[in-house]
């Protein structure tokens, strides 16, 4: 559901087209190990690093220039509102919930879910770092606080 298997593609386009990366890929899964070994025949294990299922992925995202959810399908991503809430810019596929979470093009990009669509964000954002600067700043004025939403759940529980 998470896509990583997709990661492999799209840093290889990366690679191929001289861009300059390194991409971490927390969590696993599945898909995991084979992710791993195309990962070394494509040549990018020094590009890529796949660290895998961590108790504190918060370390990754806040290091991170761009949060990469090349998802399949999701609810509501948790992973991308985190990221959001750290300051990350955003490349997110058009699931269900993506609306929601993102602004596109001021707190983040929503793609298709091809694998060339999330190409090209992650290059939109690379090569127009001024773009990534005001998503950035975009993302400090958005209101992560859910205090009042929870209340009002408390609030038609009791009531």
């Amino acid at each position: 559901a998470k896509r990583i298997d997709k990661v492999n593609e799209i840093a290889k386009l990366l690679k191929e087209n001289g861009y300059k990366f390194k991409w971490t890929v927390v969590g696993g899964g599945s898909e995991y190990d084979s992710c791993v070994k195309i990962c070394n025949e494509y040549g990018l294990q020094e590009l890529v690093d796949y660290v895998g299922n961590q108790d504190n992925p918060y370390v990754y995202m806040k290091q991170c220039d761009i949060y990469v959810q090349p998802s399949r399908f999701e609810g509501y991503c948790t992973t991308t509102n985190e990221a959001r809430i750290l300051g990350c810019p955003n490349v997110m596929t058009d699931v269900s919930g993506a609306e929601e979470q993102l602004e596109n093009g001021k707190t983040g990009i929503i793609v298709e879910k091809e694998s060339n669509a999330v190409y090209d964000a992650v290059k939109h954002f690379i090569e127009y770092p001024d773009f990534r600067k005001r998503v950035k700043e975009n993302l400090k004025s958005i209101d992560s606080d859910t205090r009042q939403e929870v209340g009002k759940i408390y609030e038609l529980l009791e009531g």
